[in-house]
């Protein structure tokens, strides 16, 4: 890959980012007062983050067990109103804990 390529990939993805970014600030300029695009806008990262998560549990590389481990501790920490970054280093901290001592846990149950 020569620096021309890279270089017109960096600037395409920097306009790109940029412009998402942006746009809310130019034509948002007064609070929001719809009540559904308020309440669109506070679930919207939970739904974003449930959509890239939800396909790793069942198809990560390191096995079942280690994510559903994981999702569960999330989803009992969510259920306990603990914020979103709690959320994410715990269930992150178990599914790599029990990544690591998946050969045992395989071994326990059996598989």
């Amino acid at each position: 890959m020569n620096n021309t390529y890279a270089i017109i990939g960096v600037i395409i993805l920097f306009v790109t980012t940029y412009f998402t970014r942006m746009l809310p600030l130019v034509f948002c300029k007064k609070p929001i007062q719809n009540t559904f695009l308020k309440s669109l806008l506070a679930y919207l990262p939970y739904a974003v983050l449930t959509s890239m998560l939800i396909p790793e549990i069942f198809n990560g590389p390191y096995g079942l067990i280690p994510g559903i481990l994981g999702f569960i501790v999330a989803v009992a920490l969510s259920y306990l109103n603990r914020s979103l970054i709690i959320v994410l280093a715990v269930s992150t901290v178990v599914t790599y804990i029990a990544m690591i001592f998946n050969p045992q846990i395989m071994a326990m149950i059996g598989v």
